[in-house]
Formats: structure tokens, C-alpha cells, sequence
């Protein structure tokens, strides 16, 4: 549930599996909020949710989106791995980093394409 006047209620948000909502709060003023939504929709164990987070990385305003898909894992490393090789994204590269799972080593050498001597 979303306040009109104050910060959202998160675990509220989380019991319900209220995605929408907890999408909107990554956007909230609130550092705190952010980082709370985000680590709500990492334990929701839910795939679209790390899609959602994939798609939107771009847009993240301080690391919340980073910080959930870190948090979520393991599972989020293949449509990680999916999206890197779509396109190279520095953010996607950072959080697949992060996360440190071997399985992306492959994809991340990959990235790194060497031209006129310059990684870019």
C-alpha cells in the first residue's frame, strides 16, 4: 500500500506481493525506502521482478536496483548473462560482478571488446 503523505509501508507491500508498489518505492525520495524495496523484491522470489530490474537498471538513481539484483543471486545471473549479450551495459557488467558467480565469467570476457588496444 502506498501512502499519499508518508513513506510506504514495505513488509506491508512484501506480505501482499504488491510488485507495482514496490517498483514505485525504488523511485521514492527516501535512500532508505529505495534500498527496502529493493531488498523486498529480491526475497520474492519472483522471475518477472528481476526482468523488471534488468530493464529498468538504467534508470536506477542510486544502486537500488543493483542492490536487489545482487540480492536476489543465483537466479538472477543468467537473464543477467541474457541481457549483457544483448548489448553491453556497464550497470549489468557492475551487478554481475558483484554477484560472483562463475558462471558469468565467459559473458563478461566477452564484454570486454578489444579495439585499436582499448577496452571499451
Amino acid at each position: 500500500m502506498m501512502s499519499i503523505f508518508g513513506k510506504p509501508n514495505i513488509n506491508k507491500l512484501k506480505e501482499q506481493k504488491n510488485t507495482n508498489s514496490l517498483f514505485k518505492a525504488l523511485s521514492h525520495k527516501d535512500y532508505t525506502v529505495r534500498y527496502a524495496a529493493a531488498e523486498a523484491l529480491s526475497q520474492l522470489s519472483d522471475s518477472r521482478v528481476i526482468d523488471r530490474l534488468i530493464a529498468s537498471i538504467r534508470s536506477d538513481m542510486d544502486g537500488a536496483f543493483d542492490a536487489a539484483l545482487v540480492n536476489f543471486g543465483a537466479p538472477a545471473v543468467e537473464p543477467l548473462i541474457a541481457a549483457l549479450r544483448g548489448g553491453r551495459n556497464t550497470d549489468i557488467i557492475r551487478v554481475l560482478g558483484r554477484i560472483g558467480d562463475p558462471r558469468a565469467v565467459d559473458a563478461l570476457i566477452a564484454a570486454l571488446d578489444l579495439k585499436d588496444g582499448y577496452y571499451i
